[in-house]
């Protein structure tokens, strides 16, 4: 894979409790907090484990290139996390194009601006 693990550690500059992947347990996927707490999967918030599957789907990619389509993916994501999703994506694989719709401006706020395409825009009455 092209990505490597530290890639997927840039999840921790997203998440508000600094969360990393623990790598001590090769058939588990735990995470340690800042302060050095394992947490198993299942003891993450709703949007914490929705960055994570959303992470995970680009990194396994490899870098190939591909169509990720996301319906509204601030759900349950800290305000923060959305201004930074699109360009962990991007980090994560530049050859994925991404196509989302959203409510929220903090999703395509950090530059992103440029690249949206607005459906009353392309849609004919």
């Amino acid at each position: 894979m092209s990505a490597s693990y530290a890639d997927l550690s840039l999840s921790k500059k997203i998440f508000s409790r600094h969360l990393s992947p623990d790598k001590t347990r090769k058939s588990h996927l735990d995470f340690r907090t800042k302060d050095g707490d394992l947490l198993s999967l299942d003891k993450l918030s709703a949007g914490e484990k929705q960055l994570m599957l959303i992470l995970l789907t680009v990194f396994l990619m490899d870098e190939e290139q591909y169509v990720l389509l996301m319906d509204e993916p601030e759900l349950s994501l800290h305000i923060e996390w959305q201004s930074k999703l699109i360009k962990a994506l991007r980090k994560l694989n530049k050859n994925c194009q991404l196509i989302i719709t959203t409510h929220s401006p903090s999703i395509f706020a950090s530059g992103w601006q440029n690249k949206l395409v607005y459906m009353d825009e392309i849609v004919e009455e």
